[in-house]
Parts: C-alpha cells; structure tokens; sequence
C-alpha cells in the first residue's frame, strides 16, 4: 500500500502566506501614510511661518509709507512752500524799492531752511537754484525702503503660496493612502484568489501616492533673495529719481542675481521705455510675461510698444487681451481704438472710443451715485489726457512734425490711409476732449452738436499809446523771453449769454491748472473778445518759456484751439 503526499498549496491559496504579505503591507502603508502626515504638518506650519513673516512686511512697508508720505509732504507742501513765498516776497520788495524788507523776508526764508531735510541738506537742495530735488529726497526717505519691504512681503507670500500648495496637497496623498489601507483591510476579509486583485489596487495606489509625494516632497520652494530685492529697491528709487542709466544696472544687478525675477523685468522695460530704448523694453515686458507677470500692466504696455513698431495687429490683440483681464481699464480702451484707428479700421475705432466714452461715463455715474457722493476715479481725468495727447501726437506725425513732444507715434509709412486717418483723428479729439469737460463740470456725457462759430485765435500783445491807451493788437505765434501777458484775441458768432464757457492752458503738453478759467459768456452773440494770459499785475512773475496751448469750450464742446510759444531765455556773454 503506498502512502500519497497531498499537493503543496499555490502562493495564491497559501493562507498563511496571504497573511504576512497583507500584514507586511499594510505595516508599510501606515509608515508612509506617518511619513506623509508629519510632511503635511510641516508645510502647515512653514505655510503659517511664510504668511506671519509676509504680513509683517506688509505692515512694515504700510507704516514706512504713510510717515514717510506725511514726511515728505511737509517737507514739499509746507516747509518748501513756506521758503519759496517767503523769497517770492523779498523779490517783490526789492523790485517795489524796499531792500530793507527783502532783507528781513530773506532771513526769514533762511531760517525756514533748517525745519526740513530738504531745505538743510545739500544733496536735495541748492538755495541758489530754488528747485530742491523732491525726487531724490522721496526716495531716500521711504520710497526704496518701501519697495523693499513690499517686495519681501510679496516674495514670502509666493513662499506661503507654495507652502500651502505642498500641504493641501499632502492631505490628497494621505486620502490617497487611506483608501489603499481599506483596500489592503478588505483582502483580509475574502478568501479566495479575488482577494489578491484588492491587494493589487492597494499596493498600485499605494505606489502611485509615494511617487507623487516623493516628487512633491523634492519641488524646491523657492523664494527672491534679499540681495536681488535690495538691488530692484535701488532701481525703482533711482528710476524715480530719473537716474535711468544708473536704474537699468541696478535692475541688471538684480536680474544676475534672480534671472527670472518678472518684477525687475517689467521695471527695467518701464526704464528703457523712458529712454526712448523700445527693443529693449519691449524684450523686457515679453520676459516679464514670461517669467509669471501675466497681468493687465504688462499687457497693456505691451501693446504700446507694438503700437509704436508700427505692428498694429499685435497691439489690437494685446489691448483685447488686456481687457478680458481688466474691462474697466480705460487706458487699453483708448488705446485699442487708436490701435484700430492707425491700422485703417476707422468704424471699428470709432465704437471703440464710444465704449470707451461710455465707460468713463458710467464711471463717474457710480461715483455720484455712491453714498456719500465720491470722486470719480484719479485715473480718469489722466486717461482722458493721454488719449487726446495720442491723437495729437498722431496728427503732428501726419502733418509731418517729426519732433512732436505731444506723444510718441508710429512712422508714417506703417499708418494706413493717413488721410482718412486724419480727418478720423480731429474728430475723435474733439468728442475726447469735449466729454472730457462735460463729465468734469455737468457729469453728464457731451451731447448735441456746437452751433457757436469761435474763429481761430490770433495771439498778440496790447500796444499802448504815452498815455496807457490801447491803440492796437500785435499778433505773433512767437513771444520774447520775460513776456508777462499775451492777449487771446477771437471774433465769434452764434453765441449766448448765459453758456457755459472754459478755458484750458497746457504748457509743454500739461495742463496748467492755474489757469484753468470757467465764466458763463456774457459779450452777445457776436463780435470780437480777448482772454488774457497775464502776469502784468506782478513785477516778480512772467510767463515760463516753452509752448502753450490754449483750449476755449462752450457748452463742453471743443470751440477752438490754438499754440504760441514763449523763447527761450539766452545767456548774455560778459
């Protein structure tokens, strides 16, 4: 008789077996998922540790600018203010015969010197020239130190960023590993060979979670050093200070340091483009959009210098891009009109500028209509100005004025159809302008249509007789240096008492505000009226040389338009 040896079992049927794997799994499993929980409770607390340290910053910068702000405006608009009336004074008296009281108005400005660093200090301020250097006294006392302090606030906030990422992540890898130790618990459970198809997906997702957290746990978190901050805080102070050459090193200093740093890509751009460098600006914004400032600013001026190449179809889609992420930014809707405008798409520009128009107008709706009545946006007025200056800019370039300080435009041969252009560009600088002055006094858009005729300005000075009688006009689109009044002198027609009449002076393309004038008309329907631009009353100012324009609106609408120039003083050789 002989003895049968029953049949050893399979791995896949050994109970014993099945066991310690199962045990010796889900033994790892729970290490790991130990692993991951301590590596999530570390980055919840470097999350914690970035986001103290970038709101300290923050409040750091806050206070930095509010004192130094409030330092520097006492320095300006008292201290400064004080010294320059001071002297304003003691020049009167002098010129009015009283050296005595010039003398005393003189001390007194001396004295006014030592209340502020920047009257005191030599490096802001040379008594001798009147002008003290605002710029670089706002720099030193807070600007760099600020840009600073946002600039680490804004680099430990990525760190947050970044940190948070990491432990929200981690808490999808400890799901993950749950899941495979209930799969790893359940095999337990069944018999047969199903149960090794549960262990299987237990030990895949388990594979899959450590992987990932493997790569999640190595992903560096990186943040801007502090010496690439300081060197892009030097930079955006110099380039305030209008040290453009000295700014870009900085800049440079700053990117040799950190390469990809979009913030000093997109500030040495905003330097090259004030040096007239467009290149070299535009590489820069396009790097800073690279490099993660993917935002309005960067569109915007993007399509700017695409403007300026004369590449038209790359600047309509950089301002409509610019929109999608901002609507409300008027600037790019000005701009993609002009855009629009240039490349011969006079009806598409023409409703640009009118959703343009509409949205300035809604603008100041909202404002009047919040409770309490608030300003429109600062913005506004400004957006209004470089939209009209752009038009200028545009029409001195057709009229072949190369040099023209109104703007920077396109060449010539890139724009289509100038002709058509032009006629084009006088309108819509007239809607510009007019809207411009309604929304400012009525706060309402421009409507209806100029029925008034005001005739183009002659500029002139009033000749007197021996005894001070007018006797006549003497026009000239060109006035000596030192000139102290030049008469606007104008025949009109279709007029009426009662309207709404403002005057704006711009001197070297700025409106100066000074002289802004409103009055209701009150000389009849027709005849001939002058506006004087005068400091005859004084014996200490005259007018400053340069080009003036002069603007006259009725009813909100552009009436007429028109330039003079002030010489330049020249030096008399001894």
């Amino acid at each position: 008789m002989t003895e049968t040896t029953p049949p050893k079992p399979s791995l896949f049927d050994n109970e014993e077996r099945f066991k310690q794997i199962a045990g010796i799994l889900i033994a790892l499993v729970t290490i790991l998922t130990a692993i991951v929980g301590y590596l999530q409770n570390e980055a919840g607390s470097l999350d914690d540790r970035a986001n103290r340290q970038a709101q300290e910053y923050a409040f750091q910068a806050m206070g930095q600018r509010i004192s130094g702000a409030a330092q520097a405006g006492y320095a300006r608009g008292d201290a400064y203010r004080t010294w320059s009336e001071l002297n304003t004074l003691a020049l009167a008296a002098e010129n009015g015969g009283d050296p005595m009281a010039a003398e005393r108005y003189r001390a007194v400005a001396e004295r006014m010197t030592q209340l502020s660093p920047l009257l005191s200090d030599k490096a802001y301020f040379d008594p001798a020239s009147g002008e003290p250097n605002v710029a670089k006294y706002e720099a030193d006392t807070y600007l760099i130190e600020v840009t600073a302090l946002a600039e680490r606030s804004a680099a430990w906030f990525v760190v947050k960023q970044a940190w948070d990422e990491k432990a929200n992540t981690y808490v999808v890898h400890l799901t993950i590993l749950a899941v495979a130790l209930f799969l790893l618990g359940l095999a337990t459970t069944i018999s047969g060979r199903a149960r090794w198809i549960f262990m299987a997906a237990g030990v895949v997702i388990t594979l899959i979670a450590t992987a990932w957290a493997v790569n999640l746990y190595l992903a560096p978190v990186e943040r801007i050093s502090d010496p690439a901050i300081d060197a892009y805080a030097q930079g955006v102070g110099l380039a305030y200070q209008g040290e453009h050459e000295r700014a870009i090193k900085a800049f440079d200093e700053a990117l040799a340091k950190e390469p990809g740093y979009a913030n000093a890509l997109f500030e040495r751009g905003g330097t090259h483009y004030d040096l007239g460098n467009y290149k070299a600006a535009l590489a820069d914004f396009e790097a800073a959009q690279k490099a993660g400032r993917d935002d309005a600013s960067v569109g915007w001026n993007l399509a700017w210098l695409y403007y300026l190449q004369g590449d038209f179809d790359r600047s309509i889609q950089a301002n409509r891009r610019t929109l999608d992420q901002n609507p409300d930014l008027l600037e790019a809707h000005f701009d993609l009109a002009l855009a629009l405008l240039v490349s011969g798409q006079i009806d598409q520009a023409k409703e640009s500028y009118e959703q343009a128009l509409s949205l300035a107008a809604a603008q100041v709706a909202k404002a009047e209509a919040a409770d309490p009545p608030q300003e429109p946006p600062a913005s506004l007025r400004w957006s209004f100005d470089e939209a009209a200056a752009s038009l200028d800019g545009l029409l001195d370039r057709i009229d072949g004025f190369d040099d023209s300080w109104w703007s920077e435009t396109p060449p010539l041969e890139k724009i289509s159809q100038p002709d058509q252009v032009y006629t084009a560009a006088q309108e819509f600088l007239a809607q510009i302008k007019g809207n411009s002055v309604a929304l400012e006094y009525t706060g309402q858009p421009l409507t209806g249509d100029l029925a008034a005729q005001i005739d183009p300005f002659t500029f002139a000075e009033a000749q007197y007789d021996e005894d001070g009688e007018f006797v006549d006009y003497i026009p000239a689109d060109t006035f000596p240096a030192g000139a102290d009044e030049v008469l606007i002198v104008f025949d009109y027609k279709g007029m009426q008492d009662g309207q709404a009449v403002v005057w704006k002076v711009y001197y070297n393309g700025e409106e100066d505000v000074s002289w802004r004038t409103v009055e209701d008309w009150s000389l009849g329907a027709a005849g001939t009226a002058e506006f004087p631009l005068s400091y005859a009353y004084s014996n200490v100012y005259t007018l400053a040389s340069g080009e003036y324009l002069v603007e006259m609106y009725v009813d909100s609408h552009l009436a007429q338009r028109g330039y003079f120039v002030i010489e330049e003083e020249t030096e008399v050789s001894e």
